[in-house]
């Protein structure tokens, strides 16, 4: 017989940058987020949301990177400005609008370690002064 597979419950939203996002200018990473322990939780997945606004409409085709640290000794992490591309998982697209934008990056796989968070502002705008976030649910599958 075979077995089904389902995901489970995912995780209430949470945000997990915030502070580190208010005017964060054009070309500029953010500071890495607060660890997040995923060496005991071990969910394989997470969807991220980017609430942000901008002063100033983005340029056409701008952007949000995600990038995620890894602590692959479990104290250590990886250097953010020298593994730009080995850390990227994804990008939120930007409309461009100074209205408020919540993008969705969805089915990003998890590493079993403890990382940090951080966003690299390609919008060819600085973000606005405040009440950007950066959020997280995280997910796992079951077999049944």
């Amino acid at each position: 017989m075979g077995y089904t597979v389902k995901w489970e419950a995912p995780q209430s939203l949470a945000n997990i940058l915030t502070t580190e996002l208010n005017s964060l200018a054009s070309a500029t990473l953010s500071a890495a987020g607060a660890e997040l322990d995923n060496s005991t939780g071990l969910y394989l997945f997470a969807d991220f949301v980017l609430s942000v606004t901008y002063g100033t409409n983005p340029t056409a085709g701008g952007y949000v990177a995600l990038y995620l640290t890894e602590a692959l000794d479990g104290s250590t992490h990886s250097d953010v400005q020298r593994e730009l591309t080995s850390q990227l998982v994804g990008s939120f697209p930007l409309r461009a609008t100074t209205s408020a934008q919540k993008i969705v990056l969805r089915g990003v796989q998890l590493p079993p370690f403890k990382i940090k968070p951080y966003v690299d502002n390609q919008a060819g705008q600085a973000m606005a002064a405040s009440g950007n976030t950066l959020a997280w649910a995280r997910y796992n599958v079951q077999a049944a």
